[in-house]
């Protein structure tokens, strides 16, 4: 759902929660949401963003589990994203150390050959 729908979905009490920017974020706030995540803290724990999570106090209270379930998935797809990059960067950096283009790489495999057919 486009941000510019947000506001009036949560007015309309289709949605409870949502992950969303300004200027709708300050909107939903004003209309009772609570920031659970806010960008401030992302940017210091080395996440800056300005997508943050919106919840209405009602929904938070009657659904605790399904909120801290959330916020675990959330921090368990961070961490995989960060260990992907991570493995990425050093598989980049240790071809550039090697001097080996994506060329050399392919040619260098068993029956491999860049422009061949299969």
């Amino acid at each position: 759902m486009p941000p510019s729908d947000m506001v009036a979905a949560w007015d309309a009490r289709t949605i409870d929660a949502a992950w969303v920017w300004n200027p709708a974020l300050t909107d939903l706030v004003q209309r009772g949401g609570v920031s659970l995540v806010p960008s401030g803290l992302l940017a210091e724990w080395g996440r800056p963003t300005l997508n943050l999570i919106v919840a209405r106090t009602a929904f938070l209270r009657a659904h605790p589990r399904a909120v801290r379930h959330l916020v675990r998935l959330m921090a368990m797809l961070d961490g995989a994203w960060v260990r992907e990059a991570s493995l990425a960067a050093a598989a980049d950096g240790l071809q550039r150390a090697e001097g080996m283009s994506g060329a050399a790489r392919q040619r260098s495999k068993p029956g491999g050959s860049v422009g061949s057919g299969p």
